[in-house]
């Protein structure tokens, strides 16, 4: 399974029964949750934790709520490295690399039942592992009609501004930049690679094309925000050693890539992650939850992704997992 995905389906959405061992029940409440990592509402207190363990990472524990509006994940795992800052330019007198990452978790929900054989193939419904070129490996939909939501927590990015990234996964691969079938969803991210022109760029840059102003430096300023950053008019200056931010903000997420909130704070060896999203945002690209009479149920899984030094990535992915959305009381 390449990195950065997740697979999941709501194949079982109409079913009287979840098609998985693992369920993570989703009970109605009247309180409002707030996605800000603190987990302070009652509404976590009740029930007991899934455990969703991960081959190749660590378990994670999961709880779901919804209300009128508004679904709720409580999801938790062990991580004895905070890494909450993401890639930095670092110029080695000769060239310019970025090096450690970011801590992740990401899920990717199936539209309408659409993606062909996930309960059978699991994540190999959509990842394509056939070239013995592991670089050729790819992940994308089989046809215009199987349809995804991915939501993508970052560490170190999505996490400053209280935001997961919406995305989604399609059938457009181009043979010459592999990762061409994910897109963000319609909407401003809230943030640019520095050195790439767009928010998504195909070919990877060589060196940053922006700096820090003045005296600010990338261990005071982890964050930047674009009126912090300025344009590299001459790289003469530079020396080794010197660093860059590898990302720097925009503004507040817009549009669809606004849609899912969450915030993750780190704590004696754990992540605790808190994501809040409308049940129905009524947006062709986003997934849509439906409580029912009885229990309606949506399959998922999880990656979760462990960035320290030296490499390489711990990144561990679940089997499929059942949210079972219960009915209103």
């Amino acid at each position: 399974m390449l990195a950065g995905f997740v697979v999941a389906a709501t194949g079982c959405d109409r079913a009287a029964s979840p098609q998985t061992r693992l369920v993570v029940p989703a009970n109605y409440t009247q309180e409002k949750i707030k996605a800000d990592g603190q987990i302070t509402e009652k509404a976590w207190t009740t029930g007991k934790f899934t455990k969703i363990p991960t081959t190749g990472g660590p378990d994670v524990y999961m709880k779901s709520a919804y209300g009128a509006k508004d679904i709720h994940f409580l999801l938790k795992w062990r991580d004895s490295t905070q890494n909450n800052i993401s890639k930095v330019w670092e110029y080695d007198g000769k060239t310019w690399k970025n090096g450690l990452e970011q801590d992740k978790l990401a899920i990717l929900w199936n539209k309408d039942d659409s993606v062909a054989y996930f309960s059978l193939k699991g994540c190999g419904a959509v990842c394509h592992t056939e070239n013995k070129d592991k670089n050729l490996w790819y992940m994308a939909t089989n046809s215009r009609k199987e349809k995804t939501d991915e939501w993508f927590w970052l560490a170190g990015i999505t996490n400053v501004y209280g935001f997961v990234e919406d995305r989604y996964l399609d059938d457009a691969v181009d043979p010459t930049f592999m990762k061409a079938a994910l897109k963000r969803d319609q909407g401003d991210p809230g943030f640019l690679k520095n050195g790439y022109k767009t928010a998504i760029e195909r070919i990877a840059p060589t060196r940053p094309t922006k700096k820090l102003i003045g005296d600010l430096t990338v261990a005071d300023t982890p964050y930047p925000t674009s009126e912090q950053m300025e344009d590299i008019t001459s790289f003469k200056t530079f020396k080794a050693g010197d660093k860059e931010p590898f990302i720097y903000f925009t503004g507040t997420p817009t549009g669809s890539a606004a849609d899912v909130l969450g915030h993750g704070v780190w704590k004696d060896g754990w992540w605790y992650l808190e994501v809040s999203r409308k049940l129905d945002t009524g947006r062709r690209d986003d997934m849509p939850f439906k409580p029912g009479r009885g229990p309606v149920y949506y399959m998922f899984g999880l990656a979760v992704f462990d960035h320290t030094e030296p490499p390489p990535i711990k990144h561990g992915t679940s089997a499929p997992v059942s949210l079972e959305l219960l009915p209103k009381p």
